[in-house]
């Protein structure tokens, strides 16, 4: 038994583990993409402390600056010096703007820019959905990759285990490679399982819902409420302050506008003391109105709900405040270096193993 999982550890690394090397370096600088940004655009991202959000006078500020464009979703600012995020529906286009001044600074194509790039790689090696498919696939292969390689470094005595632990000094530098990957791999396999796990759940949502649900015996949210009414958008500030009355204190952080004259206006906000930077509870609102629809309010949710809502935070390292964080991103290091001491691991045994040939079958 411990030989198969030898096998399919090896075979496994040997197959993906270059994938598995490209998403954690991409995903280790993606931890910090926002503060990244922050400090590569602060003309863009940064502002002066203002007063009062005018989100609809922001809104009409962007239609009038980029005609014929249709936003989808504004993303609020977490802190008073910080710009409103406008983004439109497939273009990849993001309008900045002063919300305390309805001011547009300036706009950014995402996948543009350095983060941007990288955040396309880390999720669809830049080949749309049939590339976000194989990142899946690559979640899954490091799955069997870190659950494998436990079962092959389980020590078979008690005593041999701070031997799996430890990189021993006194020995050549063949066997030093393999105690680092032995070791390294053991300390890292927790957070590799968590990252390979979540990640996947962020490819394949509806299997992941299926999964939760089947394991809790509870149900994940229903599809999105619909409007009823036709008539013309409430301002965007009514609607927020419709929606802080409905559900008090935190922070609203996005606004997602109808795409349809049956959807609703979407409102979404953080909590106090939720990992997830943009918050898990949704106010569905009746456009023209401001009637609240539906709130599905975190807290109150079923396990399989907030176990799916927490995929994001707990697979960026947000769960812990920037300790996780640093956690994480010094975490997507290991994939290179277990990737590297494997091959080297296996590239000494296929030598060794040419040479025991030579030896019994002389020329």
């Amino acid at each position: 038994m411990r030989r198969a999982f030898y096998l399919v550890h090896l075979w496994t690394g040997l197959i993906l583990g270059g994938l598995a090397v490209l998403a954690g370096l991409s995903g280790g600088v993606l931890v910090f993409r926002h503060e990244i940004e922050r400090a590569q655009y602060p003309a863009l991202m940064n502002i002066g402390a203002g007063g009062t959000l005018r989100l609809q006078d922001s809104l009409v500020a962007v239609q009038r600056a980029f005609p014929g464009a249709k936003p989808n979703h504004l993303t609020l600012p977490d802190k008073p010096g910080h710009s409103l995020d406008v983004s439109f529906k497939k273009s990849g286009l993001h309008a900045y703007v002063d919300p305390y001044r309805a001011t547009v600074l300036g706009s950014l194509h995402q996948e543009q820019t350095p983060t941007g790039f990288l955040f396309a790689l880390h999720t669809k090696l830049l080949s749309g959905e049939d590339g976000k498919t194989v990142v899946g696939i690559g979640g899954l292969g490091l799955l069997a990759l870190s659950l494998s390689g436990l079962v092959v470094w389980w020590p078979r005595k008690r005593q041999k285990l701070k031997e799996h632990l430890t990189i021993r000094s006194g020995v050549g530098p063949g066997r030093k490679t393999y105690d680092a990957h032995r070791a390294l791999g053991f300390y890292a396999c927790g957070l590799l399982l968590l990252i390979a796990t979540t990640g996947t759940a962020l490819v394949f949502p509806d299997s992941a819902k299926l999964i939760l649900s089947r394991v809790s015996g509870e149900s994940t949210h229903e599809g999105k409420p619909k409007a009823k009414l036709k008539g013309p958008l409430l301002s965007l500030d009514e609607l927020v302050e419709r929606a802080n009355q409905a559900l008090p204190g935190g922070l609203v952080r996005r606004v997602s506008l109808p795409e349809k004259r049956s959807d609703a206006v979407v409102i979404r906000k953080r909590l106090p003391g939720e990992s997830h930077p943009n918050g898990m509870n949704y106010l569905y609102l009746e456009p023209s109105t401001g009637e609240i629809l539906r709130v599905d309010r975190d807290p109150d949710t079923g396990i399989a709900q907030r176990g799916f809502n927490l995929r994001y935070p707990l697979h960026i390292g947000a769960w812990g405040g920037l300790a996780s964080k640093v956690l994480h991103s010094v975490a997507g290091l290991t994939p290179l270096v277990l990737y590297v001491t494997g091959l080297m691991i296996w590239g000494r045994k296929k030598l060794n193993a040419r040479r025991r040939i030579r030896v019994h079958n002389p020329a």
